[in-house]
């Protein structure tokens, strides 16, 4: 398995590392305050996981209950786009895409081989396969979204930086990211690690586990972001952030869709109240600055080896 050693800061360029979880080789930047897995699979890697024949079978059985959970986020994405061109970045087996393409011109890309069939067979769709840093497109687009898609990229500066050259100048950009380092998520499991409850043993000292792709982490996250951090990148990358909210990431039915939902509410009304997100989900949008002087984030050279 081909593994690699993050040794800067993907955001900012730093080199001001702390390794905060030895056991389960994850940094935080000094500087900025980004978490990553330092050691993860590379690229291919990756990209095979998420291509295995079996990886979206628990989607498909769930079919329903996920295609509530995109209804309501294409709901909350129409109060700020209502048509237009849409590009969707990871958009997996294209559930999404197909409810939005009754509103929206629809354009979507994804790195597995078996989801981009699965998006052809189901729905009739045409992913465009590959990593959206690599990928050329003829027009621009009125909005593009990355659904808990950021989390999973070798390259998040790369990623924000080239949706905002994909963007209209009144464009939008909406990204969801899962809350796993400040959220109610990592005190509970944070929790649970400490009591050495089951599965939960492996979350150590962060509430983040020890990437694998035996199957016993089903995602592989190799960024965790905060409500502070996420909005500081975005705003060095050259975007005015004008909606910070939690994103309504769950799937479910009957008893507990009302759990979440109560959870949801609860979470919505404490932002409201603190301006704080303790859920287990962020979503900001963005759009991008007028006239705005780029930031060089880059990858450097060195970053990897």
């Amino acid at each position: 398995m081909e593994w690699e050693t993050v040794l800067k800061c993907n955001l900012c360029g730093s080199s001001d590392i702390s390794n905060v979880d030895g056991a389960n080789n994850i940094s935080r930047c000094r500087d900025c305050g980004y978490v990553f897995a330092c050691k993860r699979p590379s690229r291919n890697e990756i990209a095979e996981y998420y291509s295995r024949i079996d990886r979206y079978d628990h989607w498909l059985r769930h079919e329903k209950e996920r295609d509530g959970l995109w209804k309501r986020r294409l709901s909350m994405v129409r109060r700020y786009k209502s048509s237009g061109y849409l590009l969707d970045v990871g958009t997996g087996t294209g559930q999404f895409l197909h409810s939005a393409e009754q509103y929206f011109h629809v354009t979507g890309t994804e790195i597995s081989e078996n989801a981009i069939a699965i998006a052809k067979q189901k729905y009739g769709l045409d992913i465009v396969k590959g990593d959206i840093e690599d990928l050329h497109f003829d027009c621009r687009f009125d909005l593009i979204t990355l659904f808990h898609v950021l989390e999973h990229v070798c390259d998040p500066a790369g990623t924000v930086l080239k949706c905002r050259s994909l963007l209209n100048q009144d464009g939008l950009l909406l990204l969801a990211v899962p809350n796993d380092v400040s959220g109610l998520q990592p005190l509970m499991f944070r929790a649970l690690s400490f009591l050495k409850v089951g599965r939960f043993k492996k979350y150590g000292k962060m509430g983040l586990p020890k990437l694998t792709l035996d199957g016993s982490v089903p995602e592989i996250h190799l960024s965790h972001f905060t409500v502070p951090v996420l909005r500081s990148f975005l705003e060095r990358n050259g975007f005015e952030v004008i909606e910070d909210t939690l994103d309504p990431f769950y799937a479910a039915r009957g008893i507990a869709r009302a759990i979440h939902c109560i959870v949801y509410y609860c979470c919505l009304l404490v932002q409201e109240l603190s301006g704080t997100n303790i859920y287990f989900a962020i979503l900001m949008v963005a759009k991008p600055r007028k006239r705005a002087i780029e930031y060089e984030t880059r990858r450097p050279e060195g970053t990897c080896q």
